[in-house]
Order: structure tokens, then C-alpha cells, then sequence
């Protein structure tokens, strides 16, 4: 109840307050004709101005997967609801790792707790998300062992090896580098850190994926930094950055070469890490955002350049023992 001042006599709408928001001149303009707006209080609530009906609850549909929402070509892409989940359910990560022959295998190649470690370090960025996971039937074709074709199994063997050779530099390089204590920023060393640290997980991850193509792998090869080392921070985070680069370059050069496709999808999840590595070391030491040879953090064309093998070798040369 209204507790203020007794309203003057002939007001209508009750004998509670006047609303301010309906009431103020300045959201309300009337003309000279127009007869002043009375104020409304308790009682029978006004229509809604314009003829707008009022608003009734949502009505809920039974769920749809983001394959079956429609999607409006007049709204912009980015302003549609649930728009990174449909990129993500019809991307080509999540159609390997949909695949029936894919997951099961992949678990069972790794076994055990390299299985856990492989999907979590591996494959993160793909989106791992389907509800099926758990599944515990198998069909004689999940039963064979990945890359049963003996020569899809020893390519991609010699792949995944060429990458954990790259994994293995890099992650030497930052052991090293922080070893020597070189870098005197915290914010700067706590980045070069968790670089490490994924460098090595990626090193485990691909030395498991191997032994579960069959194959053995290669031995982490003799590295000399210290020419690097010896020219102080910035030759340090330049060599970072070059590597990084080199990385990103060489993964995507051999994802066409792979053929067993879980193998593929750790390949293309890790090269998304090394290239956001490579981008934000490429803005710390001032390449900016679109430098030449596509070391900006932001490219400068609209697909990455990959490097064949021979190239990346020829460059991480002087990086390693002789």
C-alpha cells in the first residue's frame, strides 16, 4: 500500500504512486492537443502503447543437434546462437573423431593411461564431446589394429617420428633456455614454461602413438643452443619463435601424407598449438601482425604455407650437435 502523501482528490488510476517512467515528459512528448497522460498506479493495468501483445512464456521444443538447426542467411554468422558448436560438429575433427573404425582404435593403440593422456593432450581442441565414448561394443572391423596395411602403418610411422624429432628440439630448447636463465620477466618466463610443458606432452603423446602403430620410436637427437644462448634474450625468443613457426609448418606438410586418420587428427591438433605458439611469439618480439613470410601473428594470406620435410631439416640444422 501506498504509504506517501494523500493523493489530491479527482486523481485516477488508484491510490498508489505515480510511475516516473510513464509519467516523465521526456520519454512521453505530447502535442499541444493531446490531452496530458494520467498517472498510472494500482488497478487495472494500461495496454501496452503501439498495440504490442503482451509477451507469453517460451515454449520449449525437444532438442535438436546442431546439424538440424537452421541456419539464417540473413543474420550474420557469428550473431546465431550455438554457431561454434555447429563449426565444431561438422568440422572435419569431429567427423575422425566420429568414426566408428577412429576412436576405439585410438584408445586401444594407446592403452591404458596413454589412452587418457593421448585424447586429453591431443585431441582437446577438437572438441571431444560425444556421448557415445563410453561404448563398450566392438565389431570385428574395430577389432583390427590401426593401419592393419602394413605400408599406410610404416608411413605414418616415419611421420610421426619426423614429428617427435621437431618435439623433441623444441622442448630441449626450452628446458635449456630456462636452465640458463635467461629470461628475467616473469610474465615472459611463465609463457616459455608452459610451452615447454606442451612441447613435452607432445613428446609423450607422439612416442605412445607410435609404439601403437607398431613402430619404435626414434632416440631425441644431440642439440647445440649455444650460439643461441650466448646472444642473450632477444636471439633467444627469436630462435623460439623461428622454431614455433617451423612446427606449425612441418605438421601441416605431412597432413596429407597421413593415412590413418586418428593420427591425422593429433597432427592437426597440434598444429593449431604450435601456430598459436608461433603467433604469439611473433608479437612479442615485434614481427607485428602480418610480417613477411607469414610470421605475423595475424596471417597475411588466407591459407598457412606448409614446408616438406627436406626444408625443415635444412633449417633446424644449425640446431642441432654435429
Amino acid at each position: 500500500m501506498w504509504c506517501g502523501p494523500a493523493r489530491e482528490p479527482g486523481r485516477v488510476g488508484g491510490d498508489g504512486p505515480p510511475n516516473p517512467v510513464v509519467a516523465s515528459p521526456a520519454l512521453h512528448p505530447t502535442s499541444a492537443s493531446a490531452a496530458p497522460a494520467a498517472p498510472i498506479g494500482r488497478g487495472v493495468p494500461p495496454p501496452i502503447q503501439g498495440g504490442t501483445p503482451r509477451a507469453t512464456p517460451m515454449s520449449f521444443q525437444p532438442s535438436r543437434t546442431p546439424e538440424e538447426v537452421p541456419m539464417d542467411p540473413d543474420q550474420p554468422v557469428m550473431d546465431q546462437q550455438d554457431t561454434s558448436t555447429r563449426i565444431v560438429r561438422g568440422s572435419a575433427l569431429d567427423e575422425l573423431q566420429r568414426d566408428p573404425s577412429s576412436r576405439a582404435t585410438f584408445l586401444r593403440m594407446m592403452g591404458g593411461g596413454g589412452a587418457a593422456l593421448a585424447l586429453g593432450t591431443l585431441l582437446a581442441a577438437c572438441g571431444d564431446d560425444d556421448e557415445d565414448s563410453g561404448s563398450t561394443a566392438s565389431t570385428p572391423a574395430e577389432t583390427t589394429t590401426a593401419g592393419a596395411d602394413t605400408g599406410d602403418a610404416a608411413g605414418d610411422i616415419e611421420i610421426v617420428n619426423y614429428a617427435l624429432t621437431l618435439e623433441y628440439l623444441e622442448t630441449d630448447f626450452y628446458n635449456q633456455v630456462i636452465a640458463a636463465d635467461i629470461i628475467k620477466d616473469k610474465a615472459v618466463l611463465e609463457i616459455a614454461k608452459k610451452f615447454g610443458e606442451s612441447e613435452q606432452a607432445h613428446v609423450d603423446a607422439l612416442k605412445t602413438a607410435v609404439e601403437g602403430l607398431g613402430g619404435t620410436a626414434v632416440e631425441a637427437p644431440k642439440t647445440n643452443f649455444d650460439d643461441v644462448l650466448g646472444g642473450g634474450l632477444e636471439k633467444v625468443l627469436q630462435a623460439a619463435a623461428d622454431v614455433e613457426n617451423l612446427g606449425a609448418a612441418a605438421y601441416l606438410g605431412q597432413a596429407g601424407a597421413i593415412k590413418n586418420k586418428d593420427i591425422l587428427a593429433a597432427a592437426l591438433s597440434i598444429h593449431s598449438v604450435e601456430a598459436r605458439h608461433a603467433a604469439a611469439l611473433n608479437q612479442l618480439i615485434g614481427r607485428g601482425f602480418t610480417a613477411d613470410g607469414g610470421q605475423g601473428s595475424i596471417p597475411n594470406g588466407a591459407f598457412a604455407k606448409p614446408m616438406d620435410k627436406a626444408a625443415v631439416l635444412e633449417a633446424v640444422k644449425p640446431f642441432l650437435a654435429a
